[in-house]
């Protein structure tokens, strides 16, 4: 697939004068300011993001650092985040189906009600982020960070996604134990055809 390249810059002035789609594009390598942050919040939060949300469907973003970058209800399907830095993101109900996330820092960020349905998350921080109704259905947990996370006895499809040297405490361990038990016991039930 072909994916048009965007500097960052392009990214940020394009969003500023209403732009709405950045379908398969590759942005490489871009620190937003704090500046520029903030400057997206203040222009986004007067958005109607819900209905007409940004969309980075099959995109790349490789190298990218936005630390508290406010953009709910983003329509990022099949989106990679690579070597990227989101901490304290606000992705309020981003739809993130079917996309790869691969060492990236969410610690803190507010993903609640995100859909990570099918997403590989490989050496994903999470800590102190709020996952309450993420939907985890199918998703691919590896080296992933799930430590003082919030909201997790809330999320969706804990039992059905797959789980590989998972960083957890006691409480995490006990919620994603709890559910899969739970899912094991239902299937274990349900009548036969």
């Amino acid at each position: 697939m072909q994916l048009m390249q965007m500097s960052g810059k392009e990214f940020v002035n394009k969003i500023l004068s209403g732009e709405r789609d950045f379908c398969k594009i590759r942005l490489v390598g871009y620190h937003l300011s704090n500046q520029e942050v903030k400057e997206l919040e203040d222009y986004l939060k007067k958005q109607d993001l819900q209905n007409n949300p940004i969309t980075i469907e099959f995109s790349e973003f490789l190298g990218f650092s936005a630390e508290n970058l406010y953009f709910p209800y983003t329509n990022g399907g099949a989106a990679s985040f690579i070597d990227s830095d989101l901490k304290g993101a606000y992705l309020l109900g981003a739809d993130f189906f079917k996309g790869k996330f691969k060492n990236v820092k969410l610690k803190g960020a507010n993903l609640q009600g995100a859909d990570f349905q099918e997403v590989d998350l490989y050496c994903v921080n999470f800590q102190g982020a709020c996952l309450q109704k993420v939907n985890f259905i199918g998703a691919k947990l590896e080296e992933v960070d799930l430590r003082c996370v919030n909201g997790l006895e809330e999320a969706i499809g804990l039992a059905l996604a797959s789980y590989s040297n998972v960083k957890v405490t006691e409480k995490e361990r006990k919620i994603v134990e709890e559910r899969y038990n739970r899912a094991l016991l239902i299937n274990w039930w349900l009548p036969g055809p």
